[in-house]
């Protein structure tokens, strides 16, 4: 059987990358089906028991610790390779399709990488929407869990936003946050700020006023300030790893 692979949550701060494999065997291309990212959160979940009742698929996921310890790119590729041996148990793989520039260090069969291969081949799509729906869901579950309930997961599914920020600047970093990625060491300065302007009196209304008058002082987004350095002497502080 050949076999396509797809991932979500790269670009994530926070919880695994996860990744799907998906092998078809004598089904015709299922209708609306193509890159996860091309198609609406309810197409997606009305697609996704669908796709599942109709091709052969497993997961293979890496952790917010195992992307730390061994980057995100090597991390992407070994949850695509356990998702590949797991789905292996079901029957013999002729060769498998990776959607991206790289092929998967280790693996015991033919494959090839393809780029955008999720909009070029539908099997490819399926995997990526199997593989957002069941991430989207896990962040959500996690939503309602106190300590992780402040950083909007039901909306961001972990990747960042102003609301995901938000939290963050407020109630601190959670275990699995991806401590090692460029978004969430600039949530990590503010963090490191609000601190110190709680403890010196101020008010929550007043350091997010004060943040919003920084943009528009310098007509710049506060990621760019970040960037260009404006906030270096707040790196200092030290922060705690659980809220």
């Amino acid at each position: 059987m050949y076999v396509y692979v797809d991932e979500v949550g790269v670009s994530s701060i926070m919880g695994p990358v996860l990744c799907c494999a998906v092998a078809v065997e004598d089904t015709a291309p299922i209708k609306g089906v193509k890159d996860s990212k091309q198609i609406s959160k309810q197409k997606r979940e009305e697609l996704y028991p669908i796709i599942a009742s109709q091709v052969k698929y497993a997961f293979g996921a890496s952790s917010p610790a195992k992307i730390e310890r061994m980057n995100i790119h090597y991390a992407k590729l070994e949850a695509m390779k356990n998702s590949v041996d797991r789905l292996a148990r079901q029957g013999t793989i002729d060769k498998v399709i990776i959607d991206g520039k790289f092929t998967i260090p280790g693996l015991d069969y033919p494959q090839e990488a393809v780029v955008k291969a999720d909009s070029k081949f539908w099997e490819c799509g399926a995997a990526s929407i199997l593989a957002k729906v069941r991430r989207d869901n896990l962040m959500t579950k996690l939503s309602k869990i106190e300590k992780y309930s402040h950083y909007k997961l039901e909306c961001n599914a972990g990747y960042y936003t102003d609301p995901h920020r938000d939290g963050i600047i407020v109630y601190g970093p959670t275990s699995i946050h991806r401590k090692n990625f460029e978004y969430f060491k600039y949530c990590m300065t503010f963090h490191n700020k609000y601190k110190e302007f709680v403890r010196n009196g101020g008010t929550k209304e007043e350091f997010f006023a004060y943040i919003r008058s920084e943009e528009e002082t310098h007509k710049q987004s506060l990621h760019k300030l970040w960037k260009q350095g404006l906030y270096d002497e707040w790196k200092d502080i030290v922060w705690t790893d659980e809220v």
